[in-house]
């Protein structure tokens, strides 16, 4: 076990957006080095020299990697020194020293290897020395008990090595002559799980398997239900490979010690995930680490069972779609297909979908359909809050790679602290947030498609430096928030700890409410990103409580934006449209050339009412140099020249001139809800061309509420 330091991204940002507050040159903005290491065992941040900086970054230590040992993967046991046991019934045969057999209990006493084969109708005892490790060979074994616990471990460390190509399963009963031994198979040690044989198991008290230690799987074939947890280890689960397919009614993968960060980790190299779970997914205490694996995840009832949220203002705004009707999980996660058995522990494992591939049963939303905000909305009375997340971390999450499918009917990935993502391939369906971090969330690489969300992705502060991301939400797409704070700030006055980064990777967004919106700061600094949002009242495609500064990068919107700031190094355009921008609209800026720099196709159509001008788009591009002239075009029709004076340009479809700041202007006021046609009525959705089945959408061409945990 490794324990790395990290000087959090909550100093590591804050210093970064405290030291490019709303006096900050664009030349003043620096960015925070990330170095990690190809393990990430070590992941440090080292903080701005800001002349206002006066908080020192916090060390926070969190087990990042977890060493096994040589004993955690070795399945090799022969038949020389090991201690054969040969269940029968009620009875069994022991042959070798070291256990023992009276009133339907198998004990075993000292270190050693005992190969267990047969049906045994009682329980297992395994009461060896605290320094010994106990080997228990499954070969072929049946341990069922009917009115206790399945297998005890006191004391010692257990192995258990599931024989290869053999199947196995334990069961416990309901009831207990000891409620504190509350799982089918417990060990008050460290416990270790190999081999690559199968192993089924039907708690019927609350937990599958639980360690008060640590609990390590390297291997096998886990097929599990429990009305509790499937594995839990106290100080920490680690998975470097197996095939699980779990249906829980409580969290299913948790680790829970609260009490040391180096502690209650859960930490996946590799594995294939089915799980099904009526609360969490996995549930780490302290730190969430996945390497790689392949995750198809469906917690509570789905997106789709997601409860209604009454429509409200800033403040207090809450509102919650609907999975639309193209977009489906699995009917019954319940009904796993059967896994393929390994012959002489050869041979595949259950199969889980390829990498571009999307599972049977899955399909995306046919287009023209997105996730729908309910017909009508009414007010939803306080419940008891039940976490139904898929990947949960009260610490820090760090995702460097793996396969995820998810259909959640909370968060799809939550964390109390701060979350990296550095790599993977998501596909989220999700009845609350995408992407949520109580702290900092930090995306670096990998395609996430979050394709039905109430928020896409959310943190004090949201850094995106690479990665192809696509986000649909009802409300915010891309949310920088405090969740401990109520309400906005007044307009200019943004929290400078808060603020979306933007400085690499392709990003498309589309929202009900604002495509970005932060109730600090907006840095855009480098990559490519395309917002449809709408323009109406308060909602727009991009939205700041401080300052938006442009040094970088490519941007397109359709729908509403405020103004720019005069310090931006990078020209920036506003057009306003003439007439409404339909959805579908393909809007292009090309060079005196006819050399296209900028093409989007708006998602949503844009709208300001019946104020003038009725809508608008924004466009930037390292492209772009003062003075040059550029040329506006719609659906492959010029609409007129654009000459970039100014930093900032100002203008009509039809050359003229218009003024910002008038009502429904950028940095203007709210206008009201008119009556155009094509302004949707809430509960009801604009035309969005969405992918057509199997296929992710096309990220290359045309194409502040606080948080409840």
């Amino acid at each position: 076990m490794k324990i790395g330091k990290i000087l959090l991204i909550v100093a590591m940002v804050s210093a970064t957006i405290v030291g490019c507050g709303s006096n900050a040159s664009a030349n003043e903005i620096e960015t925070p080095i990330i170095a990690e290491s190809q393990a990430m065992a070590t992941i440090e941040a080292v903080p701005l020299a800001a002349g206002n900086n006066e908080d020192a970054a916090e060390s926070v230590e969190f087990t990042t990697e977890y060493e096994f040992s040589p004993e955690d993967s070795d399945n090799e046991w022969g038949n020389g020194a090991a201690t054969v046991i040969l269940l029968d019934g009620d009875s069994a045969q022991v042959s070798g020293a070291g256990a023992g057999f009276s009133g339907g209990i198998l004990t075993i006493n000292q270190a050693g290897t005992y190969v267990l084969s047969g049906s045994l109708a009682g329980r297992v005892l395994i009461d060896a020395a605290e320094d010994n490790v106990v080997r228990v060979v499954l070969n072929g074994a049946e341990i069922y008990s009917a009115n206790d616990h399945a297998i005890y471990a006191p004391s010692g460390k257990v192995v258990i090595i599931l024989a290869d190509g053999t199947e196995n399963s334990v069961s416990d009963g309901a009831a207990r002559t000891d409620n504190n031994i509350n799982a089918a198979i417990y060990a008050r040690n460290n416990l270790s799980i190999t081999g690559g044989g199968s192993l089924r198991v039907e708690a019927n008290h609350h937990h599958a398997i639980r360690s008060q230690g640590i609990l390590a799987v390297t291997d096998g074939e886990f097929e599990i239900t429990a009305p509790g947890n499937a594995f839990r280890g106290r100080d920490g689960v680690a998975i470097s490979g197996g095939t699980f397919t779990l249906v829980t009614e409580g969290d299913t993968i948790e680790s829970s010690r609260s009490n040391d960060n180096s502690r209650g980790f859960i930490i996946v190299y590799g594995g294939e995930f089915n799980i099904r779970t009526q609360n969490d997914g996995f549930q780490a205490e302290s730190s969430l680490i996945i390497y790689d694996g392949q995750f198809n995840i469906l917690t509570g009832g789905g997106s789709a069972n997601a409860p209604e949220r009454p429509p409200e203002m800033r403040g207090g705004r809450d509102f919650r779609g609907e999975m639309s009707e193209g977009f489906e999980m699995p009917e019954d996660f319940g009904e796993m297909p059967d896994m393929p058995r390994r012959q002489g522990g050869q041979g595949g494992r259950g199969e889980m979908p390829q990498r571009g591939e999307m599972p049977e049963g899955f399909e995306m939303p046919q287009r023209g359909e997105m996730p729908g905000m309910p017909p009508a909305f009414e007010p939803v009375e306080a419940e008891d809050s039940v976490s139904m997340k898929a990947l949960k971390g009260n610490g820090i999450i760090i995702i460097n790679g793996g396969v995820f499918i998810i259909d959640a009917e909370d968060d799809a990935i939550n964390s109390n602290g701060d979350i990296i993502i550095t790599g993977g391939d998501f596909t989220i369906g999700t009845g609350d947030d995408g992407i949520a971090g109580d702290g900092d969330v930090l995306i670096s690489g990998g395609v996430i498609n979050i394709l039905t969300s109430y928020e896409g992705i959310e943190g004090m502060t949201v850094t995106i430096e690479g990665g192809d991301i696509t986000v649909f939400a009802t409300d915010d797409g891309i949310n920088a928030s405090d969740p401990a704070s109520v309400g906005r700030a007044a307009p200019g006055r943004g929290n400078d700890r808060l603020a979306i980064r933007i400085k690499g990777g392709t990003i498309h967004v589309h929202s009900l409410s604002d495509g970005l919106d932060s109730n600090g700061n907006i840095y855009m600094e480098g990559g490519s990103l395309f917002v449809s949002g709408l323009s109406m009242g308060m909602e727009g495609a991009i939205e700041q409580d401080g300052v938006f500064v442009v040094s970088g990068g490519e941007v397109v919107t359709s729908g509403s934006i405020q103004n720019v700031s005069g310090e931006s190094s990078q020209p920036v355009i506003y057009v306003s449209y003439s007439e409404p921008l339909p959805a579908g609209s393909v809007i292009e800026i090309r060079d005196t050339e006819g050399n296209m720099l900028l093409q989007y196709a708006c998602e949503i159509a844009a709208l300001m009412s019946h104020y003038s001008p009725p809508s608008f788009s924004f466009f930037t591009s390292p492209a772009f140099e003062t003075g040059g002239t550029y040329g506006l075009y719609v659906n492959d029709e010029k609409r007129t020249d654009i000459t970039l004076n100014e930093i900032i340009t100002y203008i009509s479809d039809d050359g003229s001139e218009f003024v910002p700041g008038g009502r429904g202007g950028p940095g203007g006021g709210m206008p009201g809800r008119g009556n155009m046609p094509g302004i949707p009525e809430r509960g009801e959705m604009p035309d969005i061309n969405l992918p057509e089945p199997g296929q992710m959408p096309n990220r290359g061409g045309p194409g502040g509420t606080p948080r409840g945990r």
